[in-house]
């Protein structure tokens, strides 16, 4: 049975000055390779950084880790014209940790993504095999409030997927109408017939005004019948009030599906912003409380804050330093930030009393 997991909230709890720097090079694709990518692209991160966190099982904890702004991977991307508008399109992506160079997900050879496609540039995109929904996959150009101070604790019961659910077996299409993108996604499950989802996208951007909404249904409980498990639904927006501010905020639900639990759930709200104060240099704020209830009825909450501060070398190369602090409160249990970097599940890593604030200092590089 999934219950609510406190790691779940964490994950939730993402800080949006993850997304105070100016814009790297493009990132690792979501929903295919753009129309002016070369036939074949290697491309990838490199990001460590020093971490501390002031409480872990009621001691401080100092390490060297991978993921802490963005995390470590490689892949190669590529696109064939066929005429007409028509293009196939293909992406593998492997993960990887950074600080002893071993694979991240589990050891596969691309576990991050790995799927092929066709793209027409009046009729969207198609593609087929391992892809993240689209709680996390909204479109490059639409608002992704995601990373930085949060970890991914995909396929937990309440869990609002926004550090990065991946499916296999998936077909997913994606397309721009105007200001509007719309997405549907459809996962046939694994061969026992378990573990099938649907997402679906809607997203706006026109002017100063860029926002998504997203929806995902997944069943990854074990048990029979099928059709069991997660239901998220999130709101996400920005507005840029000047060419230096940026205004961010997300609003989202999970809910359990399963015949034991009808009753978790995790409803979250998180604002902040992003200010470029010189060319180079970048600050974000943000601050996010998530209202929990238990499979038992027993509510609970937690609160995070985050600043980062980021400066940009190049515009590959930056320098950045992240602060959180994280406060829990009632069923949530002792507090767990989540944080990418923290190097540990809830069970080994979580804080000794209800709170618990960590710092990194990290180098991030693009290639």
């Amino acid at each position: 049975m999934k219950t609510l997991k406190l790691s779940s909230v964490a994950a939730a709890l993402t800080c949006s000055a993850a997304f105070a720097q100016s814009p790297p090079p493009p990132p690792p694709p979501l929903q295919g390779p753009g129309p002016n990518a070369g036939p074949v692209q290697l491309y990838g991160a490199i990001d460590l950084s020093a971490v501390y966190v002031n409480n872990v099982k009621g001691g401080a904890l100092r390490r060297i880790e991978s993921g802490g702004n963005w995390p470590s991977r490689w892949g190669l991307r590529g696109r064939e014209d066929l005429g007409d508008g028509l293009a196939a399109v293909f992406v593998i992506e492997q993960g990887f940790n950074a600080d002893d160079g071993t694979i991240a997900q589990g050891g596969r050879a691309f576990g991050r993504q790995s799927f092929v496609g066709l793209s027409h540039a009046q009729y969207g995109t198609l593609t087929l095999g391992r892809q993240y929904d689209f709680a996390y996959a909204i479109p490059p150009d639409v608002v992704m409030i995601v990373g930085g101070l949060a970890a991914a604790t995909g396929g937990i019961a309440s869990d609002l997927h926004l550090g990065g659910v991946r499916y296999d077996n998936t077909v997913k299409y994606f397309g721009r109408y105007g200001p509007m993108q719309a997405g549907l996604m459809h996962g046939l499950g694994s061969e026992n017939g378990q573990d099938k989802m649907n997402s679906a996208l809607l997203g706006y951007r026109e002017g100063s005004v860029n926002a998504a909404l997203a929806y995902v249904r997944d069943n990854f409980s074990p048990v029979v019948p099928a059709a069991q498990g997660n239901q998220v639904l999130v709101a996400s927006a920005q507005y840029y009030l000047n060419p230096k501010i940026t205004l961010i905020g997300l609003v989202g639900e999970s809910r359990a599906k399963l015949a034991a639990d009808s009753r978790s759930r995790n409803r979250l709200v998180d604002f902040g912003l992003t200010w470029q104060v010189t060319t180079p240099f970048n600050l974000g704020f943000s601050v996010a409380q998530s209202d929990i209830k238990t499979a038992t009825g027993a509510d609970g909450r937690v609160r995070q804050f985050g600043v980062g501060g980021f400066y940009d070398f190049t515009r590959r190369t930056t320098l950045y330093a992240i602060g959180s602090s994280t406060r829990s409160e009632g069923a949530a249990g002792n507090a767990y930030s989540g944080v990418p970097g923290i190097g540990g599940t809830p069970a080994t890593h979580s804080s000794s009393n209800r709170g618990q604030t960590v710092l990194k200092l990290g180098l991030r590089h693009f290639f």
